[in-house]
């Protein structure tokens, strides 16, 4: 669910209205806090309060431990079911069944994780409440299915494709003796493609692992303008081979961060990667850092094709791929900017983007300072 209406504002999209007011339950959309984006029509007369006065404020109906729920809902990205009583604005209770669901809600073009929660009186619709049960179960089982597949997958392919790259260096290099120019070129294209495969490989099982809530950080502190530095020198082949110009502008003094260092580098060579892919030849890219006392921001502007806005949660779905013009290769995944995000926001930070179709692109990443 989608809508371009910024947060705490009053007034809402009628798609998002139209959409909420469809259900047959109760339903609420709430950040981590328990502000509520979005509710119904249906919360609001079960609660007894008018829809316009839970807007923007915290959902009088979540306790401390429904607030502990609500994050473990985040940390695991599995939906969460129990029963609740809910008393309403004339102190009178109804017993329900609380579903929170791990969603992206889209605002002020930035996509932020949220949670819908749906509401269901237990004396009603005893029969959807057991289908509804037994559907979730299922996904989850799926879910971790597919979880288990893909990792293992993943691990069978890394062994031969790290054979195939080494091989193919030795080839394109010459290592072993002279060999014509034309077998060196596809020992090169070989190479190139092997790499180029087992970073996708690499970036599934990332996104695996953070779906299914199992990876960590290795925090310590570290000078950032180093790693903006290293991770620029890790591009620099595709931003050369474009004749992109790179422009990287530091504060005077060293900014230091305590982070996953291998993750934001991660972060920042998807960001820098997808800035060269999506710019013509002999386009400009910069790098920009900044720091308030709460927070530090990265930012990575390019003058390329850009997007519209209606585009930009398209950009950040898995597996999603814009295809503009003027761009000769858009191929991969479609995991780059989505697995930025993830790895982002397991630093708690959030991360925007700002497009105009045909002006170019903003990525910004703001991590706490603390």
């Amino acid at each position: 669910m989608t809508s371009n209406t910024p947060i705490g504002a009053t007034t809402v999209p009628l798609a998002d209205q139209v959409v909420l007011n469809a259900l047959p339950y109760a339903a609420v959309i709430c950040d981590r806090n328990g502000l509520v984006l979005q509710c119904n029509e249906a919360i609001a007369k079960l609660i007894g309060v008018s829809r316009d006065r839970m807007m923007g404020r915290k959902a009088g109906f979540l306790s401390r431990g429904l607030i502990n729920d609500i994050e473990n809902v985040f940390a695991s990205g599995r939906t969460w079911r129990g029963d609740i009583v809910l008393v309403g604005a004339s102190k009178e209770s109804h017993v329900c069944d609380l579903s929170i669901a791990p969603l992206e809600y889209f605002q002020n073009n930035e996509t932020r994780t949220a949670v819908l929660m749906t509401l269901l009186e237990n004396d009603r619709q005893k029969q959807a409440e057991r289908s509804l049960m037994e559907q979730n179960r299922h996904q989850a089982d799926a879910n971790a299915s597919k979880s288990d597949f893909i990792a293992n997958m993943g691990h069978e392919l890394r062994t031969p494709l790290n054979a195939i790259i080494g091989n193919s260096e030795l080839i394109a290099e010459a290592v072993l003796g002279d060999i014509p120019d034309t077998y060196r070129e596809c020992g090169r294209d070989v190479h190139e493609a092997g790499k180029h495969l087992l970073e996708l490989v690499n970036n599934v099982l990332d996104v695996s692992k953070l779906s299914a809530g199992s990876m960590t950080l290795q925090s310590e502190n570290a000078d950032l303008g180093t790693l903006i530095n290293e991770a620029a020198k890790l591009v620099h082949d595709d931003i050369s081979r474009r004749k992109h110009s790179l422009e990287i502008n530091l504060p005077r003094t060293p900014v230091t961060l305590r982070c996953d260092k291998l993750k934001l580098k991660q972060i920042l060579i998807n960001i820098l990667s997808n800035a060269a892919k999506f710019t013509p030849d002999g386009g400009k890219i910069q790098v920009g850092l900044s720091m308030t006392l709460d927070d530090v921001t990265i930012s990575i502007a390019d003058n390329g094709v850009g997007m519209s806005p209606n585009d930009i949660p398209r950009a950040l779905a898995r597996f999603s791929q814009l295809h503009p013009s003027g761009v000769k290769e858009s191929a991969g995944t479609g995991l780059g900017l989505p697995l930025a995000k993830l790895l982002v926001e397991l630093h708690d930070g959030r991360m925007s983007i700002e497009s105009d179709l045909g002006k170019g692109t903003t990525v910004r990443i703001s991590i706490p300072r603390s």
